[in-house]
Formats: structure tokens, C-alpha cells, sequence
């Protein structure tokens, strides 16, 4: 028989109609600990895809692995979501970073220190 990747450990080999929604969900869970907490990200994320498929899409829930499909699509959207955040504020650091001199970059500040004539450099008189 066929490996199915994403079959829970106990079950790789078998048929996937042998297989229950409810085996499914504890193999997304094993492999999403993180989706058995409400309020989780995942979760969240989670149950706005069931919501979305089961008014777009309700075949979706014809095979008794949706969970599992959800579950790795609620992290797949999770990740990209992590990656544009990142490479946003690298966007971001990159265009500050463009708008500054050498120096700024570098964090290294010229100073420039002038005197305006000799005069500035005189004492001057104390009053007796």
C-alpha cells in the first residue's frame, strides 16, 4: 500500500476512508499542538477556514481528513503572513537605511568644530 504523508502514524497504509474525522483531528493536534488551544493563532486561523469551507466549499468535508487539510492550511497562512511581516520591516530598515549618509549608517558622526575668527579664542579682561 501507499504511504500517505499526512495519514497520523498509526494509520499510514491504510485506506483513508478506513480512517475517522476524529483520528484526524488528533494527528492534526499532535502535529499542530498549538491548534488544541482556543484562542491560539492557529486555532483562529483554523476555524475561520472551516467557517469559509463550509459555505464555499462544503465537499471539502467529504473526506475524513479535512481536519488535518485545515490545520496545515491555517499554518501555511500563519507562515506567510510571519515571512510578509518580516520582509516588510526588512523593506522598511532598507529604505531608512537608504535615506541616511555613510556616516549615519555606520553610526559614525563627523563632528565639525570651527571657530568663527581668532577673537573667540582671546580671554577676556576681568574688571579690577
Amino acid at each position: 500500500m501507499v504511504k500517505n504523508e499526512r495519514s497520523p502514524p498509526a494509520f499510514r497504509g491504510h485506506a483513508l476512508a478506513a480512517q475517522t474525522v476524529e483520528t484526524w483531528q488528533k494527528a492534526a493536534v499532535q502535529k499542530h499542538p498549538t491548534l488544541a488551544q482556543a484562542g491560539s493563532p492557529l486555532n483562529v486561523r483554523f476555524l475561520a477556514i472551516v467557517a469559509e469551507k463550509r459555505q464555499s466549499e462544503p465537499a471539502y468535508f467529504s473526506r475524513p481528513d479535512w481536519p488535518m487539510r485545515a490545520a496545515d492550511a491555517a499554518d501555511a497562512a500563519l507562515r506567510a503572513e510571519e515571512l510578509a511581516v518580516s520582509e516588510k520591516a526588512k523593506a522598511e530598515e532598507a529604505a531608512r537605511l537608504a535615506k541616511m549618509s555613510p556616516e549615519e549608517r555606520t553610526g559614525r558622526r563627523t563632528r565639525r568644530v570651527g571657530f568663527s575668527s581668532a577673537s573667540s579664542l582671546a580671554t577676556t579682561r576681568t574688571r579690577s
